[in-house]
């Protein structure tokens, strides 16, 4: 891979984004960080390599390899030896990162989906410190430097604090909870970022946002609630709560425009 270690890349995903909605709100002035991005550059969409499914998809934005090669199909897959399922762990998968770092390029990584510990030895690594899927349910940190700051200093993310799990849709204080433990989450993963770049200066930094992903699941009937599916099954205060999924589109903007500032 040829690069210029002079020209920095910071690279901000927003993990299961919902595109349309981004849209609607880059067109009422809501997300203006995307908004600049998408007035610079091109819009791009990224599809599972499956019909049913997504969980090839961090495998092959991690590796650069089709699934035909890494192996990653699915969250679990098969094993013929014990004819059964086993979870994805990503133990066995090389990081494009790995090969730039190889090569002396700085290097900096915060909650990549499914990405394996490779232990960088310079820039920054922080697996699970807010991630929407746990593999190992274990903060796992690089170099040394890194892992005194996180563990030391810096606050816990709340994901690790609880899962923000709810009783369904109609779990009211619960989806508040939720919703604010993503929001705060957004906040400090921001924050977190800004003091990364500033402390290791990479050539190259991917920051996650999982707090979207994390939300999603749990509040999409509040973005839609005149849907006939929505309608049919839920009580009438999905507009009442806040702050609402919205609202975490909007910081996670606010945050990432601070990140590349």
């Amino acid at each position: 891979m040829k690069s210029n270690k002079n020209s920095p890349v910071i690279a901000v995903g927003l993990d299961a984004a919902e595109p349309l909605l981004i849209r609607q709100m880059i067109e009422q002035g809501e997300m203006p960080t995307l908004k600049s991005l998408l007035q610079e550059g091109q819009w791009l969409n990224v599809k599972s390599p499956s019909d049913i499914g997504s969980g090839a998809v961090w495998p092959t934005f991690i590796t650069g390899d089709w699934p035909a090669k890494h192996g990653i199909h699915a969250e679990w897959s098969w094993q013929p030896d014990t004819m059964g399922l086993q979870r994805y762990s990503g133990s066995n998968l090389q990081p494009f990162w790995k090969t730039l770092a190889d090569q002396g390029f700085r290097v900096g990584i915060l909650d990549v989906p499914f990405a394996p510990q490779v232990n960088l030895k310079e820039g920054f690594e922080i697996v699970e410190w807010g991630a929407h899927d746990f593999l190992e349910g274990v903060l796992r940190t690089a170099p040394d430097s890194i892992t005194d700051f996180v563990d030391g200093d810096f606050p816990p993310h709340p994901f690790s604090l609880d899962r923000l799990d709810t009783g369904g849709p109609d779990d009211k204080p619960g989806l508040e909870r939720l919703t604010k433990g993503c929001l705060e989450g957004a906040k400090l993963r921001g924050t977190l970022a800004r003091r990364l770049l500033a402390m290791t200066d990479p050539n190259l930094a991917i920051i996650v946002f999982t707090e979207i992903h994390h939300s999603a699941h749990y509040l999409w009937h509040t973005v839609s609630p005149d849907d006939a599916l929505y309608k049919q099954h839920l009580s009438n205060h999905s507009e009442s709560i806040k702050p609402g999924i919205k609202d975490i589109y909007s910081e996670i903007d606010t945050r990432s425009g601070l990140a590349l500032d």
